[in-house]
C-alpha cells in the first residue's frame, strides 16, 4: 500500500524543482533504522511514521518553457532501464479537452535494479530505488489548483501532500506529519514548520482567515512593522511558531497534507481560483464541513523559498500580479459570504494611504500600481470575479 504522495507543481522553476527532488530523494537515501523505525516512535515533540518503500511523487507541469519539461522528459526516460516493467508513454486527458502526457510509473511487481544511468548525473538528479514517478505535461497553464487535483485524482496514497517546487524537506519532515495524522484521527490535514532560507520563521504564511485587521495593518505597507505586535499579531495570523503542535486557521499550500479521505470529500481544490487563496479556501470548506482539525506540526520543517513561480511576475508585471491576488481574494469573500462592501473601502484607503508612501520615497512605478490597482477596485474589482 503506498502511504504517501507528493504532488508538486511546477511553473518555469525548473531549477528550483530540481533542488526539490533532490531534497526529497537525499532523504529517501539517508534513511536509516534509526530515522525510520520499523514502528511509530513517539517523543516529547514529534510522531514518526515510517514511509519504507510506499512513495510516489506526481509532477505536473504547467506548459514550462525553461526547460523544465525536457528535464522532465529527461527523468522519465531514465526509468525504463531501472524499472523493465515500465509502461510506454501514452496520451491521456486533462478533463476538459486539453492533452496531457503522462508517463506511467513501476509497475507493482517490478524489479527495480540499482543501477543509475549517466543522465542522472547530468541532471543532477539521483532517482533512489523504489520510489515511483509520474508526470503530467499540460498543454496549456490551467493554474494551481487545477493541475494539484490532476495529481490528486491519480494518487494513490493514504496520504496526499501537496508541496511546492521552491522547497527543501528537511530530515524526517514527510515522515513526521505522516506520523501525526496516523496518531491522531480527528485532524484533517496538517502543514510543517516553513522556514526561510536563513532558518527564520516563515510568519507571513499562516494567516487567520482574511478580516480587516489584515487589510489596514499587513496590507498597509506603513503600517505593517506593527504585525510584529501583540495584540496586532493576534488578529493577523495565527500563532504557528511554537515547539509543539498547534491548530491554525488555514493551512499554506505550499506544504499541505491531508488524508486522502478529506481530499475526496472536499473535492480537492476550487478551481475556479486560477492562482492565489485555493489553499484558504480549501481550509476554510474543511472547516464548514467538519472535517477535522487544521494542524501545524513544528517538528517537521521544510525549507520555503517563497514565490518561485511568481516573483518574476511581480517584477514584470506588478499590476497584473497584484491584480490576480485581489481578485482571488475578493472571489474567497463572496463565495464565503464575508460584507465586500466593507473589504472595498478599508482595501481603498489601504492603497491610497500606499501610494502616498511610495511616492514619498520617490517610487513612482509602485505608486502608480497601487492607482491602478484603486481604479480596478472600483471599476470591475471587489465583485467576487476571480479571472
Amino acid at each position: 500500500m503506498t502511504i504517501l504522495s507528493i504532488i508538486i507543481v511546477n511553473y518555469n522553476t525548473k531549477d528550483l524543482l530540481q533542488q526539490c527532488l533532490n531534497s526529497l530523494f537525499e532523504n529517501w537515501v539517508s534513511r536509516s533504522p534509526a530515522s525510520a523505525p520499523p514502528t511509530l516512535r513517539r517523543s516529547a515533540s514529534d510522531v514518526w511514521l515510517p514511509l519504507s518503500n510506499s512513495l510516489e511523487i506526481i509532477i505536473i507541469d504547467n506548459n514550462s518553457t525553461d526547460g523544465s519539461r525536457k528535464f522532465l522528459k529527461k527523468l522519465n526516460s531514465k526509468l525504463p532501464s531501472r524499472h523493465p516493467a515500465l509502461s510506454k508513454e501514452r496520451a491521456g486527458s486533462s478533463g476538459d479537452g486539453k492533452q496531457t502526457t503522462m508517463v506511467a510509473h513501476p509497475a507493482e511487481d517490478a524489479e527495480p535494479s540499482a543501477t543509475m544511468s549517466e543522465d542522472q548525473h547530468d541532471n543532477n538528479v539521483a532517482i533512489p530505488d523504489n520510489i515511483e514517478i509520474k508526470t503530467i505535461l499540460n498543454k496549456t497553464n490551467l493554474g494551481f489548483a487545477k493541475a494539484n487535483n490532476q495529481g490528486i485524482k491519480i494518487a494513490r496514497g493514504k496520504y496526499i501532500l501537496l508541496l511546492n517546487s521552491d522547497t527543501i524537506a528537511k530530515r524526517g519532515a514527510l515522515e513526521k506529519m505522516a506520523g501525526y495524522l496516523e496518531e491522531h484521527g480527528d485532524v484533517a490535514a496538517v502543514s510543517p514548520k516553513l522556514l526561510n532560507p536563513n532558518g527564520s520563521f516563515q510568519q507571513r504564511y499562516y494567516m487567520r482567515f482574511p478580516n480587516l485587521w489584515q487589510i489596514l495593518f499587513y496590507h498597509n505597507i506603513g503600517l505593517r512593522w506593527l504585525t510584529a505586535f501583540f495584540p496586532v499579531r493576534k488578529m493577523v495570523f495565527s500563532q504557528a511558531d511554537r515547539r509543539e503542535p498547534i491548530a491554525v486557521d488555514q493551512l499554506p499550500g505550499a506544504a499541505l497534507m491531508a488524508r486522502r479521505t478529506v481530499w475526496r470529500k472536499t473535492g480537492g481544490l476550487d478551481e475556479d481560483y486560477f492562482f492565489f487563496f485555493e489553499d484558504v479556501d480549501w481550509s476554510c470548506r474543511v472547516k464548514e464541513m467538519g472535517l477535522g482539525k487544521l494542524m501545524v506540526v513544528p517538528a517537521a520543517e521544510i525549507i520555503h523559498f517563497g514565490g518561485g513561480s511568481w516573483q518574476r511576475w511581480r517584477k514584470e508585471e506588478r499590476f497584473s500580479m497584484y491584480r490576480r491576488y485581489f481578485a482571488s481574494f475578493f472571489l474567497f469573500l463572496q463565495k464565503h459570504h464575508y460584507p465586500l462592501w466593507a473589504y472595498r473601502l478599508f482595501l481603498s484607503l489601504t492603497l491610497i494611504d500606499n501610494a502616498l508612501i511610495q511616492l514619498l520615497r520617490g517610487r513612482l512605478v509602485r505608486a502608480r500600481v497601487q492607482g491602478q490597482l484603486l481604479l480596478w477596485l472600483w471599476h470591475v474589482g471587489g465583485r467576487g470575479g476571480g479571472r
